[in-house]
């Protein structure tokens, strides 16, 4: 049986954690924003969805959530410079998924449209 002082300190940890994951989430959307908002600059891409569990708000953030971005208009050959500089723009924090728009299956990618948050 749980004491009252582990009752409220599991409480608190649980209220702390909620607090962490609405903070992760938070800013990673953040930093999803500016890596759009770099990859249409600086790549000519035309449009960027986030996709993935910081597109849910009912999906949970942990550690190792990483940020995933559907991203059309990205040329094949600026592909690996695009995630490079994405990475930098998390400052470590996130690892980014660069998925390009124009090869996805028909059924993904309607799944992402319906899902996705669009931020470019």
């Amino acid at each position: 049986m749980w004491t009252q002082e582990q009752v409220e300190n599991a409480a608190r940890r649980i209220k702390q954690w909620e607090r962490w994951m609405r903070a992760r989430r938070e800013r990673g959307v953040a930093v999803a924003g500016s890596i759009a908002a770099s990859l249409a600059a600086d790549f000519s891409v035309d449009q960027v969805l986030l996709v993935g569990s910081l597109a849910r708000p009912d999906s949970p953030v942990y550690p190792s959530t990483d940020i995933d971005l559907l991203v059309h208009g990205l040329s094949p050959d600026a592909y690996y410079r695009a995630g490079a500089v994405a990475e930098r723009l998390t400052e470590g924090e996130f690892a980014v998924d660069l998925i390009p728009w124009e090869e996805l299956d028909d059924r993904l990618l309607q799944r992402f449209l319906r899902q996705g948050v669009r931020l470019l």
